[in-house]
């Protein structure tokens, strides 16, 4: 079973999972289609699942797709430790540009749900991490969109003392407002109208996530 809390941007859900353990060691529901249904309004029709090792300081994002028909995504780090942003990236949004950001581990194992139309990108905080991103379906008439992660623009607080590493492509990425004045921003974001429980703080804060 799950535990299912709010972010306060977009419709974006933090699950934390029931961990059962005895001397063999533990077993966790990682993906719930009943769970999720439950807690957003919809399920998440997965056709695509990907696993991704990083080191420390390895940075990914920041990734979105347009809307209406972008692709979902569910986020878990399997092992290590990553730092996930959350961005709303729709100008017109009363939380455009606000940031929020959520620790997962292996320990916890909980789960980020990404709707369409957010922004999101992670930074390794341990020595490795694995991270799993399960999909839904790929439109062929949508095509991907990417932030400078480290564009001051964003008011990320990504921690001190870990020197983030870019791919070549994330490291040409425009800012914020470049991506904002070429048209390349997604729509307006998509609400549920359902009940939120925030589950972190607004400005690129991190949210109370478990200590290392």
């Amino acid at each position: 079973m799950f535990g299912a809390q709010w972010l306060g941007i977009g419709d974006a859900v933090v699950f934390t999972p029931a961990i059962q353990a005895d001397e063999r060691g533990e077993v966790c529901e990682l993906f719930s289609t009943v769970g999720l249904t439950a807690a957003v309004g919809h399920a998440l029709a997965v056709t695509q699942a990907t696993c991704t090792s990083s080191r420390r300081g390895a940075m990914r994002g920041i990734y979105f797709t347009r809307v209406p028909s972008g692709q979902a995504t569910l986020v878990s780090c399997l092992s290590g430790a990553v730092l996930h942003a959350v961005l709303d990236l729709s100008p017109g949004s009363p939380s455009f540009g606000s940031a929020e950001l959520v620790r997962l581990d292996g320990r916890t194992r909980q789960a980020l749900y990404l709707p369409d139309g957010l922004g999101h990108g992670y930074l390794v905080l341990s020595d490795h991490a694995i991270v799993v991103h399960l999909r839904g379906p790929e439109q062929p008439d949508v095509s991907p969109g990417t932030i400078h992660p480290l564009d001051p623009g964003l008011g990320i607080a990504w921690p001190p003392g870990i020197e983030p590493v870019l791919s070549a492509e994330d490291a040409a990425a425009p800012t914020l407002e470049q991506a904002r004045t070429a048209g390349l921003l997604p729509g307006r974001l998509p609400g549920t109208g359902r009940r939120r429980e925030p589950c972190g703080g607004a400005g690129g804060r991190p949210a109370d996530q478990a200590a290392p």
